[in-house]
């Protein structure tokens, strides 16, 4: 619907949109009234005029050609200072950036975690002017608002990616491209807004010298991971350890059986800290939940080195808990899946039977503690689950010798006065009195006491 401004001599810029359309128009639209004639220019196409009716404003006089000037003038620098992004690729110069490869479906944060797990897009630029850029990737509800609710991985560190992260970037021949590590934080007021949505979007986001800004942005469907989150897609992870240490480094993409990429990271180690062990071929991954997916390990230029087909994926976690009480380590399956916990022992001298123990969901076992000391000793259990070993536990126990275990606390010899003395001389009546504590776990009925008497 047409806005009216009855002003003499006016001019005004708004967003208009045309009511005779069926959907908004993509992109934002600034509006020019002089008098009855309207022109509507387009923020993706400055050079690009569309005329719209003629509007009657009876009242609204006709503008002079200088302040006609100066309209125009205006929403170009408007533009300027603020870029608008598209589904698709924009220009700065001659220069094209493109979110190139990237998941359809993001992983939300699993309840009681502050960070999702992680997810990898690759981005791109070419024919750009060979100076240095900075670049900015992340992931927000809507593609206007300047919030953001990820992290990125710098290089060293996990930051907010509502920054230019990446500053002072060559790009050789005018071209870069590269893969960027991102993550859901559960404080941030933008994560917070996105939570319950179905949907976001990628954004990325190259600044040259000048400060002149180009963007682009993708838009993804959400996972709910449990049931902490709504309206999004049931997802779940897919875990695991592949064998060969060649891999390590390399990326994991899962993919649904009509080929779409539903999921993709790198491989252990590769430098990002997520808090998984650094143990060469390990990986985790969502995807929605479903069956017939395939698993491909690929290099960094996207080449296939290896492919793992009929692939399920369940929503769930895999974990456990430890207790100790009373001599006795108690472990309970508190995850989705049966699961296997391989136990270990700080101290070789201490045995634990089972060293393993495989529970359904829920399930508790108790595991016994065999050893043969003279002192007690503290000992650090580990536990790892076999289905993710990136849980990974562990509980401090004291131990203490098993029977008996008596030692004399003090000696103390007394006279016939009652007074604690070190010597005595001859014929002299003298008192011994001494404490014997007993540190085992069984009671000693019985007990002989022998003392010396040292001439020297």
């Amino acid at each position: 619907m047409y806005q009216k401004y009855q002003k003499r001599n006016c001019w005004k810029l708004s967003e208009h949109v045309d009511s005779n359309l069926q959907k908004p128009l993509q992109h934002p639209i600034f509006t020019l009234w002089a008098g009855n004639k309207v022109a509507m220019w387009r923020t993706a196409d400055p050079h690009t005029w569309v005329q719209i009716p003629p509007c009657p404003l009876k009242s609204m006089k006709r503008v002079s050609l200088s302040l006609l000037v100066l309209f125009i003038v205006l929403p170009i620098l408007a533009l300027s200072a603020s870029p608008q992004t598209s589904d698709g690729e924009e220009n700065l110069s001659d220069g094209k950036l493109s979110i190139d490869i990237y998941p359809e479906h993001l992983p939300k944060v699993l309840a009681g975690e502050d960070y999702s797990i992680p997810f990898m897009v690759k981005v791109s630029m070419n024919n750009f002017e060979e100076e240095k850029y900075d670049i900015k990737v992340c992931v927000t509800s809507d593609p206007s608002k300047s919030s953001v609710a990820t992290q990125v991985w710098s290089g060293s560190k996990w930051l907010y990616s509502g920054w230019y992260v990446f500053h002072d970037v060559s790009f050789v021949n005018g071209n870069w491209s590269g893969w960027i590590s991102l993550r859901f934080k559960q404080s941030y007021a933008e994560y917070k807004r996105l939570m319950d949505q179905s949907s976001a979007y990628i954004i990325l986001k190259v600044r040259n010298e000048n400060n002149e800004v180009v963007a682009t942005h993708r838009k993804v469907k959400l996972l709910d991971m449990d049931d902490s989150t709504k309206n999004g897609t049931f997802g779940g992870l897919i875990v695991g350890l592949f064998g060969q240490k060649k891999y390590a480094g390399k990326i994991v993409v899962v993919r649904n059986e009509n080929g779409n990429i539903t999921g993709i990271y790198s491989i252990e180690d590769n430098s990002i800290d997520e808090g998984y062990p650094r143990r060469n071929g390990y990986y985790k991954l969502s995807s929605p939940i479903g069956t017939n997916y395939t698993l491909d390990i690929v290099d960094k230029n996207f080449s296939l080195l290896s492919r793992i087909k009929n692939i399920i994926v369940r929503q769930g976690i895999y974990d456990f808990d430890l207790s100790y009480s009373n001599g006795t380590l108690y472990v309970q399956n508190t995850g989705n899946f049966y699961d296997t916990v391989v136990l270990n022992s700080s101290d070789n001298d201490i045995k634990l039977l089972p060293s393993e123990v495989s529970l359904n969901p829920g399930e508790i076992c108790e595991v016994r503690t065999e050893y043969n000391l003279i002192d007690p000793r503290e000992i650090t259990v580990e536990a790892v689950s076999k289905g993710d070993i990136s849980v990974c536990k562990n509980i401090s126990i004291k131990l203490v010798p098993v029977g008996s275990d008596l030692s004399v606390e003090w000696v103390k010899i007394l006279n016939e006065s009652g007074k604690r003395i070190d010597r005595c001389v001859a014929g002299e009546i003298l008192t011994v009195k001494g404490l014997i504590k007993n540190r085992g776990t069984e009671i000693t009925n019985e007990s002989t006491v022998s003392f010396y008497y040292d001439i020297e």
